[in-house]
């Protein structure tokens, strides 16, 4: 299963077209954690799919303060 919006989506330097999305590991009030995997090195991954209920609201506070943390982040299971 592809990521959704797989038309480039650049999130820092790393294209969201080279991972796939595979069954759910778990998830909150949130967002949904799946399993993924780097298609030009074969790496396991997380990818975390953060919901936005109501779109007219835009993104709510939360995933904004938990994306600007794992910016900050400087640890080798987190991509920047």
């Amino acid at each position: 299963m592809q990521p959704s919006g797989g038309k480039g989506n650049d999130f820092g330097c790393h294209s969201m077209d080279k991972y796939t999305r595979a069954e759910p590991v778990g998830g909150g009030a949130y967002g949904m954690v799946y399993k993924g995997c780097n298609t030009q090195t074969g790496e396991t991954i997380a990818v975390k799919r953060i919901k936005i209920e109501v779109e007219n609201e835009g993104i709510p506070s939360s995933a904004i303060r938990e994306i600007a943390l794992l910016r900050e982040i400087e640890h080798e299971n987190v991509i920047k």
